[in-house]
């Protein structure tokens, strides 16, 4: 800590001394509603502090600072006194204080005497808050890739920080009736999902010197699979005689076959489209009598189509 006009010169002791004998007689309250006191500052951990005073009463002889709201020896931080200084000080650093590199430590209640004439006194008293940087916050989603209407999501901000907001596609979430947070505001639910909140997600936490966000999860709404239907140009044929074409209707391009409720194993006389939208069998045999599916998917979902049943007569 360091003050303009520092009290270890050479005959300012002795005057302090002398000064505060007298001052803890006398107590002058000011005639008016503004008080004199310290400028509350809130600062970054390693930064230096300049407490200032505001409503600084006329004529002061000196300046005396404490740490805490004690004023005795074991709180007391510095002194000047005007009369005895060597050298003058520009109107920004008259009767402030300033600290160095503060720490967490310095957090607290800070007092200041003000030396007025006829060993009156007045005193100020004033906050200052020192606060850690916010460390950048983790988001996690318990799921990524939903379907619309029928999944729900949950995220969780990892932080220690008690102030977290969200945002939303890079600007502040607005709430909809289907999302909830928990109490400290670090989940946010999302039941159920609708495709206007796909998009990216995002925590924002902050003190009263700094913020900073999560890096963005993506949500991705998927709408869910109609089921497909399929049409059949014959179910009865005969064995060597007859072929069948089958047909899967769907807009979906992820298309497989299934028959007896296995993956289909094509066999030289099945033929697929270029889109796996149809199947040809020709001619059929009596092994290909059975139930057909097709089946289509998506990254979040899939569904087959009822079963078309194919008798081979001989």
């Amino acid at each position: 800590m360091e003050f303009p006009a520092a009290s270890s010169r050479r005959g300012l002791v002795p005057w302090m001394g002398l000064l505060l004998a007298v001052f803890l007689l006398t107590l002058w309250i000011p005639p008016t509603t503004v008080r004199f006191a310290i400028v509350s500052i809130n600062a970054a951990e390693g930064q230096d502090v300049i407490l200032r005073t505001r409503n600084r009463p006329p004529n002061c002889a000196g300046f005396i600072w404490y740490r805490g709201e004690k004023k005795d020896y074991y709180h007391f931080i510095a002194s000047v006194a005007w009369h005895v200084r060597r050298y003058k000080t520009g109107p920004e650093y008259s009767g402030s204080l300033i600290i160095r590199k503060v720490t967490l430590k310095d957090t607290g209640t800070y007092t200041v005497i003000a030396v007025l004439q006829n060993s009156l006194r007045e005193i100020g008293f004033g906050l200052l808050n020192v606060y850690q940087r916010v460390s950048m916050p983790t988001l996690l989603a318990s799921n990524t890739i939903v379907t619309e209407n029928e999944d729900a999501v949950d995220m969780t901000c990892y932080t220690d920080e008690s102030s977290t907001n969200w945002l939303f596609n890079a600007t502040s979430l607005q709430l909809r009736e289907r999302m909830k947070l928990s109490q400290d505001h670090r989940t946010l639910t999302i039941d159920p999902v609708r495709r206007e909140d796909a998009g990216n997600y995002q925590c924002k936490v902050s003190n009263p010197i700094s913020s900073t966000e999560s890096a963005p999860v993506e949500l991705d709404v998927k709408t869910p699979e109609a089921q497909p239907s399929g049409r059949v140009s014959n179910t009865t044929v005969t064995e060597n005689e007859d072929a069948v074409v089958m047909t899967c209707y769907t807009d979906e391009s992820s298309k497989n076959w299934l028959f007896n409720a296995m993956s289909l194993r094509l066999k030289e006389r099945m033929k697929l489209s270029e889109d796996h939208r149809t199947l040809t069998i020709d001619p059929v045999r009596r092994e290909d009598a059975g139930n057909y599916q097709c089946k289509v998917s998506n990254p979040v979902s899939s569904t087959e189509s009822v079963p078309v049943e194919i008798d081979v007569k001989y």
